[in-house]
């Protein structure tokens, strides 16, 4: 991943796969967040050309490792057009995350099974 901007955030790749559709997208780490949250975009494309049953969760394949409970981003918050990745991910996968602010740098490690 990338560590970018002003403030210094940190950005992490992830396939999202729900049903047939699979898409690229870049996730916001939220370590101070126990939700997954998708934004209306990313949201949009994974519904697309599916019958919409008005709910605002999902479950989904993240990286082709785990299945995951996302949420739809509440549409009144700062990041609603945002995908951000919690905590709910890291502990499930009892991940690392690790930062290097001198290259710019970020990823996201577990062992394999």
């Amino acid at each position: 991943g990338v560590v970018r901007g002003r403030y210094s955030r940190c950005f992490i790749p992830c396939v999202i796969k729900f049903r047939s559709k699979t898409i690229k997208t870049a996730f916001l780490v939220d370590t101070g967040g126990t939700c997954t949250y998708l934004g209306k975009p990313t949201w949009d494309k994974l519904l697309e050309d599916l019958e919409d049953n008005g709910g605002n969760t999902l479950r989904v394949t993240l990286n082709g490792e785990t299945r995951q409970e996302v949420t739809l981003s509440p549409q009144d918050r700062h990041f609603a057009d945002i995908d951000l990745i919690g905590t709910d991910f890291f502990n499930h996968m009892e991940a690392r995350f690790r930062v290097d602010y001198k290259t710019k740098a970020c990823a996201l490690e577990w062992d394999e099974p």
